[in-house]
């Protein structure tokens, strides 16, 4: 007679092929981490199962998705991070900057980049060389008259609502249409604000966020001290510009602001 398992020690069929499909499921999920997650390269089989099984198991599972690869994970994959040159010594032509070169000074931890030039003294460019902005005295309407100034209005009748809570999404589209003189579907962002967003959200954003990017867009001559040069195909050129910069160019196109 062979030899066997004695009967207490054998689980039913049911717990035994729950325990087995459950093995090859956490295997499976710690293979795949394995291939999309750098920090998991170097791992032992034991070390990715448990890996998988708090993965699986842990309420924060979506919030690991959100926050994507740790920043220790990076920090091992790139230990010598390569050496850049200052600003200053940066002299070709392709390599643009929007803003004065900046040195970290760890007594001033929260200077920000200063504009190239001067603040009070927007550079004015309208060409098919150069990003024309909603500013310029050059982008005018039908009648001759800059449109710059209409679309202040519109911005700051705005912010007022953000500034007050009193804001809805009407102000915000009423805005975006007078700005530029006519209607859009705006359904979807409409859904995302009246009916997605939580209250919590909506508020941050309506009230705080909106009025942010009014104030940005108010004083975007003193942000972006030039319109930024066009990178077309075929041409090796870079810009470097400060996030408050991006930040303003994005609410310009939020607002779509950008002359056609």
């Amino acid at each position: 007679m062979g030899c066997g398992p004695s009967l207490d020690a054998t689980p039913t069929k049911g717990t035994d092929r729950h325990r087995r499909n459950h093995r090859r499921a956490m295997a499976a999920h710690g293979d795949h981490r394995r291939r999309t997650r750098s920090d998991t390269r170097d791992a032992t089989e034991e070390e990715s199962l448990e890996m998988a099984e708090e993965y699986m198991n842990d309420d924060r599972s979506a919030e690991i998705i959100h926050k994507g690869v740790p920043f220790e994970a990076i920090i091992k994959k790139f230990p010598q991070l390569p050496t850049l040159k200052p600003m200053n010594a940066i002299k070709e032509e392709n390599t643009i900057f929007t803003f004065k070169p900046l040195k970290y000074d760890r007594y001033k931890p929260d200077a920000e980049p200063m504009p190239i030039d001067d603040v009070e003294s927007y550079k004015d460019l309208w060409d098919e060389y150069h990003v024309r902005m909603p500013c310029s005295n050059n982008y005018i309407s039908n009648d001759r008259k800059p449109i710059w100034s209409k679309i202040c209005e519109h911005l700051l009748f705005l912010k007022a609502k953000c500034d007050s809570r009193k804001v809805n999404f009407k102000h915000l589209k009423t805005a975006i249409e007078d700005c530029n003189e006519r209607s859009f579907d705006l359904e979807c962002l409409q859904q995302l604000i009246d009916s997605i967003y939580s209250n919590e959200e909506y508020q941050n954003f309506m009230y705080v966020t909106l009025s942010k990017m009014c104030d940005l867009l108010l004083n975007i001559k003193s942000v972006c001290t030039q319109p930024l040069p066009l990178l077309r195909t075929e041409e090796n050129r870079s810009v470097t510009m400060s996030q408050q910069q991006a930040a303003a160019l994005l609410a310009c196109a939020f607002f779509c602001l950008f002359p056609t």
